[in-house]
């Protein structure tokens, strides 16, 4: 089973540049940091021959080469901008339209941390062709206890191929957010099967997980009732819904097996001891269910 990849964004925030109007001596430019070393949002200060905020943008598109950096904003260029009082408006190039998920959130995060530490920018937003594609960000968005730390895992992810109907795995990289938990992240992101690449989810797409604990290798979830309500109509699509289900589960660090629990009024729960007419034990593993497949 894949393990999780968890990498810790963390870059201090320095002091605040030169006097408000006045072009700065050095600018600090966010770049992602490949190497693990300090990884993987890394600050350099730049001494840049323009120190406007094209100039800027510019930089963020060029680590200093040898660096071990590379840039986060996937070729965009920035086309132009506004800056309303200390509000900041970057048009970018269409390239940046691109980014989605992870890597939509770290190039947000890159261009906030830099253009923020300017004294005259306090929150930031993009646009691409004049198309806001996002409210104004402030440095806090990105920020626990002054520094910037989302946390990032990388999974195998099982969803139906609708073109054979069959379990297709995929590689998902997704934000563990702060206080949600891996359980709760992960199920999110298996509601996310993208329509464009013949993939839906396996789960009926109102559920919601109720709770995720892990004690001794064993994952207890609690899914909401729309689990049952949305139950496949026949048992070969049933059983695939548990199979990526469980199979996607147990990616995560530590879990061995996974014990499904459906939730009742009052707070309670029950086994799910069948599924779409598919029999279920209580404790469900990957190699239990490749075997009931054959």
């Amino acid at each position: 089973m894949t393990r999780t990849k968890k990498f810790i964004f963390a870059a201090v925030i320095l002091a605040a540049l030169a006097a408000c109007q006045a072009a700065p001596e050095g600018v600090e430019v966010y770049y992602i940091d490949r190497s693990g070393g300090g990884g993987p949002l890394q600050p350099v200060v730049s001494q840049l021959k323009d120190a406007d905020i094209k100039g800027i943008a510019r930089a963020l598109g060029a680590p200093p080469i040898g660096s071990g950096l590379v840039s986060a904003i996937g070729g965009a260029e920035c086309t132009g901008y506004t800056l309303e009082g200390q509000d900041l408006t970057l048009d970018m190039s269409p390239i940046y339209a691109e980014l989605s998920g992870v890597d939509l959130t770290v190039a947000n995060a890159c261009i906030v941390m830099t253009f923020t530490a300017l004294p005259n920018v306090e929150r930031v937003r993009v646009s691409v062709g004049g198309a806001v594609i996002g409210g104004y960000m402030g440095a806090e968005l990105f920020m626990l206890d002054d520094t910037i730390t989302p946390i990032v895992a990388e999974y195998d992810l099982y969803y139906i191929d609708e073109s054979t109907t069959e379990l297709a795995a995929e590689r998902r990289r997704f934000i563990i957010r702060d206080g949600a938990g891996v359980e709760r992240c992960l199920f999110d992101e298996l509601l996310k099967a993208d329509a464009t690449d013949n993939r839906t989810p396996v789960v009926p797409i109102k559920t919601r997980i109720v709770s995720g604990v892990t004690d001794g290798g064993t994952l207890t979830v609690t899914l909401s009732r729309d689990f049952i309500d949305g139950e496949p109509p026949d048992q070969r699509l049933a059983a695939l819904y548990i199979r990526g289900l469980v199979g996607s589960m147990c990616a995560i660090e530590g879990v061995e097996r996974v014990r499904l629990l459906v939730a009742e009024p009052e707070g309670k729960a029950s086994p799910l001891t069948e599924y779409g007419g598919v029999e279920l034990p209580e404790y469900l593993t990957p190699e239990y269910l490749a075997g009931q497949s054959q």
